[in-house]
């Protein structure tokens, strides 16, 4: 993944994230090589990729957004869901996502 960010008059007016490699990338390395309307390259501050998430490791409800967990939830059978709800009722505690147990419930019930 590269990070490109646009600079006018020394202010910063657009990000875009890609995939090395993909078109957008080449388009936004092209640019940011030849200096044109003011794209630059940002590496991470390792100078390295960041890393990768470890995809059998558990899902973890902290590390995401809201929509993200609600989203995981749709998806997972009864009983991760529940693994995870009580991972956010321990973590974060947000609202939104909590409800989704009483939702879960009336759906299981059905």
């Amino acid at each position: 993944m590269a990070l490109y960010e646009r600079f006018v008059g020394g202010e910063k007016i657009a990000r875009a994230f890609t995939i090395d490699g993909s078109d957008e990338d080449r388009q936004l390395r092209a640019l940011a090589v030849d200096g044109i309307d003011g794209w630059k390259r940002v590496k991470n501050p390792e100078g390295s990729e960041p890393p990768v998430s470890d995809p059998s490791a558990p899902f973890d409800p902290a590390k995401h957004t809201g929509d993200e967990v609600l989203a995981y939830l749709e998806k997972a059978d009864a009983e991760e869901a529940e693994r995870v709800l009580a991972a956010e009722e321990a973590g974060k505690k947000r609202k939104g996502v909590l409800a989704a147990r009483e939702t879960l419930a009336s759906l299981q019930e059905e």
